[in-house]
């Protein structure tokens, strides 16, 4: 059995049978490329992180119960002085003009407050409709900054930023249907706007959406046509000839073409993360294309005929490709009983890619072979130089061989160094997720964020809901007082701003025993306003209190949630009425989801790591082989690690899945090497021998190759979506390093370990 299970003999077959396996892939690859071009994005952040959590569901029932509550669209309005009455009047005008849209349920802002309601009379707006009537702008200003609706959340306290949040009807929506809304708001606020000296800003869910879409079909076409004109230019200065890079450049695109077809086959979207999975499949091709076709060339050189070259190449090298498409399905197959559908669709997209890449690989590349190469088999071989990038490459392998067999002890002992001392700085990063880091860093959207964060109490809602049960008399003092503790423990956390609830209306009424009185007045005479659809679901026998922060990272979130968490429960089990209290919230539930995501990314990608050695253990039929790739494997996710750590990212679930992705194709290389090094050895040659040559002969492909994965994958740098770029710089890192440790540390600690064991024989048999 060969370290491929035997699997690579379906390169035979498709050498065999050229033409039958070519028909094929022409027939196939149309139907597919039709499916391609019909793949959707999708892009609604909050399944990022869903799962069978119950508090997803949660949120989803609180948010039925209370529809105003997720705002989509924040307009931010803004000044460099304070408000005038001019301003105030366009401030209106887009107020009227919002909520007049088709398509938006209502519109909050400072206009939809009312004034302190009289004994037995109506209530007013705290704004007249006839802006004129308005005496002193200054002390209605003061007023509003005041006014329980208001405070903190929709406007300013030196009146210059005020924000009208957009509740949108229609809820599960499409990409288009968003798009056309934002698009509708945004062209709304600027006609009502033009001619004043007003910033615009739109920011919100909906807003954040489109964004992500755009940015992601914007990454689609960059990548996939970067990733391929680099892996192209690379194939070309490493053969110089045209013929082998149509060889190594068919493949991966039919490959790409076959992954994205089965996609739309099996109804996948295109998101955040599935967006990456063409790009690897595509340098994933070129990379065995690359190590197949080394082999074919230098088999032809050696005098072999054309069909026997490829013969020798898919028997010798495609049992290393086999195997290190095993390596890397199993790694992003880990993926797949990830709890969380988001990453779990990634593991299978990906997964699948792989195996498809090896099929493509081996289905594609020998029929192409005997296709493109006639004429480069009749040439005079003996003749042929290599290129300056080759004779570059070939002194760096040497010069690597070198310091393997002169100083492999030292190299051995920086490499343990390097592995302890990265993976020491790996275990303090912390997970760590901001929902901002969804959004470019320049992107108004985030602006529009940042400016309500610093002059409000922020954009971000943690809600409490309160349920009784159905028999439970809501309208009651009893209900106030566990509102005022539940209120009191928000209170509490600094990081905190502003809380609405009723009994911040009972304070604004005046407090007291007259202020609970009247806020009893004031609910059921107020129910239809906005401010109480906030506050109560007289309906459902429910009550809500919304606390806004700022910016917040997940590590800072998710204690909090949980200090909040116990004291609440606390409030439930001392409370007689029977009350169920739970924390919720868009960007809380997430924050908290991201931790167990990457707590179990952490996890799967250790066992992960574990199964992959055990397989190159198998595979090679030798447990020293298993044990020796150890440390250099954990080489590349160590300098990641210290990476993440010295910039400050800490864990969060990108780098994670980079890191899963990274380590199953750079383990690639040190799975070349050790087959490279089976067949040396096998001829009786010593170890020194057999692992310069090893070094020299396997070296340059796997520097190639590296540079191919990692020119092509290291495209996504050029993303707009932080994340995305996050992934990127994670896996060239991963890659980089793992080449490093391939060709210096794996060597140099077989060489270290041989050593060890002569020296153990020598001294059993002179003290024996």
């Amino acid at each position: 059995m060969t370290a491929g299970f035997g699997l690579e003999k379906l390169g035979l077959v498709s050498l065999r049978y050229p033409w039958i396996c070519l028909a094929i892939a022409v027939l196939v690859t149309p139907i597919l490329a039709f499916g391609a071009s019909q793949l959707q994005f999708s892009s609604d952040i909050r399944e990022i992180f869903r799962s069978g959590d119950p508090a997803f569901d949660q949120l989803d029932i609180v948010e039925e119960r209370f529809p105003d509550v997720q705002r989509d669209i924040h307009v931010v309005v803004s000044s460099d002085k304070p408000f005038d009455l001019e301003d105030l009047k366009a401030l209106k005008e887009l107020d009227k003009e919002l909520a007049a849209l088709a398509g938006v349920r209502s519109v909050l802002s400072m206009f939809s407050a009312i004034q302190e309601p009289e004994e037995g009379a109506e209530l007013q707006p705290l704004f007249p409709d006839d802006l004129d009537t308005i005496e002193n702008w200054d002390a209605l200003r003061g007023e509003a900054t005041e006014n329980p609706l208001v405070a903190e959340k929709l406007l300013s306290d030196d009146g210059s930023l005020a924000v009208f949040s957009v509740s949108l009807t229609e809820k599960n929506r499409s990409e288009e249907t968003d798009r056309r809304l934002v698009g509708e708001v945004r062209t709304k606020a600027e006609e009502v706007l033009a001619g004043t000296d007003l910033n615009l800003a739109l920011t919100g869910l909906a807003v954040m959406r489109i964004e992500i879409v755009s940015s992601l079909a914007r990454d689609q076409k960059i990548f996939r046509y970067l990733a391929l004109g680099v892996s192209l230019v690379i194939a070309w200065l490493f053969f110089r000839r045209l013929a082998f890079v149509a060889v190594a450049g068919i493949p991966a695109v039919a490959a790409v073409i076959w992954l994205l077809g089965g996609m739309w086959l099996a109804g996948q979207e295109i998101n955040l993360l599935t967006g990456v999975a063409p790009t690897i499949v595509l340098v994933i091709v070129f990379s065995d294309c690359l190590h197949l076709l080394f082999s074919v060339r230098n088999g032809v050189r050696a005098g072999a005929d054309l069909e026997a070259a490829i013969d020798r190449a898919v028997r010798r090298v495609g049992p290393a490709c086999v195997l290190t498409s095993l390596t890397t399905t199993l790694a992003l197959a880990s993926l797949i009983w990830m709890p969380h559908p988001f990453v779990a669709n990634f593991g299978i997209v990906a997964a699948s890619g792989t195996a498809v890449a090896l099929i493509g690989t081996l289905i594609l590349v020998p029929p192409l072979a005997l296709l493109f190469l006639r004429s480069f088999a009749r040439e005079n071989q003996q003749q042929v130089e290599k290129n300056s990038v080759l004779r570059g490459i070939d002194t760096v392998c040497h010069v690597a061989a070198d310091a393997v067999t002169i100083a492999p002890r030292a190299i051995t002992a920086v490499g343990v160094l390097l592995v302890l001392a990265g993976g020491f700085l790996h275990l303090l990063n912390e997970p760590r997720y901001s929902y901002a880091s969804n959004l470019p860093q320049n992107h108004p959207a985030l602006a529009g964020l940042n400016a309500v964060d610093s002059k409000l109490a922020g954009a971000n809602a943690l809600l409490v809901a309160l349920v009784w049960p159905k028999d439970y008399h809501l309208m009651s003092f009893h209900t106030l007082d566990v509102i005022r503790k539940v209120h009191a423990t928000l209170a509490r956390e600094p990081a905190l701003g502003a809380i609405t609830s009723a009994h911040t209306i009972e304070e604004w009424l005046g407090g007291g025993v007259e202020g609970e009185d009247r806020l009893m007045e004031f609910l059921e005479g107020a129910q239809d306003t906005s401010l109480v659809k906030g506050l109560a679901s007289l309906d459902e026998n429910s009550v809500l209190v919304t606390a806004w922060f700022g910016e917040l990272t997940s590590d800072e979130l998710d204690p909090m949630m949980d200090r909040l968490e116990r004291r609440l429960n606390r409030i439930a089990e001392e409370d007689r009425s029977k009350v169920e209290i739970s924390v919720t919230g868009i960007v809380p539930v997430t924050a908290r989801a991201s931790h167990e995501m990457i707590e179990l990314l952490n996890r799967s990608l250790m066992i992960t790591v574990g199964m992959i050695l055990v397989l190159i253990a198998l595979a090679m039929r030798s447990v020293g082989a298993g044990l020796v790739s150890i440390l250099p494997n954990l080489f590349p996710l160590a300098m990641g690690g210290a990476y993440l750590y010295l910039v400050g990212w800490g864990l969060q679930f990108t780098n994670l899945v980079a890191f899963t992705v990274g380590f199953g194709i750079a383990v690639d290389s040190t799975i070349h090497v050790l087959n490279r090094y089976r067949l040396e050895k096998s001829d009786e040659v010593d170890l020194d021998s057999a692992l310069r040559q090893t070094i020299t002969a396997v070296g340059p492909v796997v520097i190639i190759s590296t540079i191919v994965l990692a020119a092509g994958i290291g495209t996504s740098l050029l993303s707009e979506l932080p994340m995305v770029s996050l992934y990127g710089t994670i896996v060239v890192i991963v890659l980089l390093a793992s080449m490093v440790g391939a060709l210096l540390f794996l060597p140099a600690l077989m060489e270290t370990v041989e050593g060890w064991r002569r020296k153990s024989k020598f001294l059993s048999k002179a003290l024996g």
